[in-house]
């Protein structure tokens, strides 16, 4: 569904075929084209990878397989496609041009639009993960920016706008990496909670503590955090439960009251907001 915010007004994008099976598993923005990808089947993970063109007010199909994580800006697309046993290729697609290319074909395990570079994790032959890069514009291999080589330790990791954040540490260290920067740096790393459901949105990374005396699973206690890493400041945003949804220059965190009845929820701008302040 699309959100009208001047007319208040909603309008359908995509009507699922089949709505006991299908669902939206990701989805990607760019001011014009919303590419999104829907799974067709529980059982085998079967997926399709459409766009809606805002201009156009049409949805098209541009791909279909074991596809995942879809990512666009700037009228560019990608996503990886597993083509056989622990091979995937990274697609990129031109959706002005209508063109598919492939950029890379190997053990990947996520690929990001960061800046105007497609990074990529790439499992090696000793079980490490590499990044890699490529340029979005043209899909050719670049080098891997500074920051980002020898980094041995890449467990989940997301990406948004010119940030990448990572865990790492034996899930106990978040790092974050922004385009221009020479090395990575450290934003979380108490050495004690292991965390997990790591989020980016402009210049904030959130994640959220799996073990830990502030942490529950079983009574709903898994709280929010959030670093900035301009400032490296970290805060707790929520007191108990909370979920976190993020694209490039918003971050939707959803929270219960006292009551554990009814949820509530904010947004954030990052953009519009200052630095968190160092202590």
């Amino acid at each position: 569904m699309r959100f009208d915010g001047q007319k208040r007004t909603w309008s359908t994008v995509y009507r699922m075929e089949d709505p006991s099976r299908d669902q939206q598993v990701g989805g990607s923005f760019d001011g014009r084209w919303f590419v999104f990808a829907v799974q067709h089947s529980l059982m085998s993970y079967e997926t399709s990878i459409r766009v809606w063109d805002q201009e156009t007010d049409i949805t098209r199909q541009l791909d279909d397989g074991f596809v995942d994580g879809v990512d666009t800006r700037s009228g560019k697309a990608i996503w990886s496609k597993g083509v056989d046993r622990d091979v995937t290729e990274v697609c990129l697609y031109d959706l002005k041009n209508d063109e598919k290319t492939v950029v890379a074909r190997g053990r990947i395990r996520s690929t990001w639009i960061i800046g105007d570079l497609i990074v990529r994790t790439e499992g090696q032959a000793d079980g490490s993960l590499d990044f890699r890069a490529a340029a979005l514009a043209s899909g050719k291999p670049v080098e891997t920016p500074q920051g980002l080589r020898d980094i041995e330790d890449v467990g989940p990791n997301a990406a948004s706008g010119s940030v990448l954040a990572w865990i790492e540490g034996g899930f106990r260290t978040v790092r974050a990496w922004k385009v221009g920067w020479d090395e990575p740096r450290t934003v979380f790393d108490e050495g004690r909670d292991k965390v997990d459901g790591i989020g980016v949105s402009g210049d904030l990374v959130s994640w959220h503590p799996v073990d830990s005396r502030r942490c529950d699973p079983a009574a709903g206690i898994q709280p929010v955090y959030v670093a900035d890493v301009r400032s490296g400041t970290c805060v707790r945003l929520t007191k108990e439960l909370g979920y976190v949804s993020t694209n490039e220059d918003a971050m939707v965190v959803v929270h219960p009251d006292s009551s554990r009845q009814k949820f509530h929820s904010f947004l954030m701008r990052p953009s519009q907001l200052p630095p968190l302040p160092t202590r």
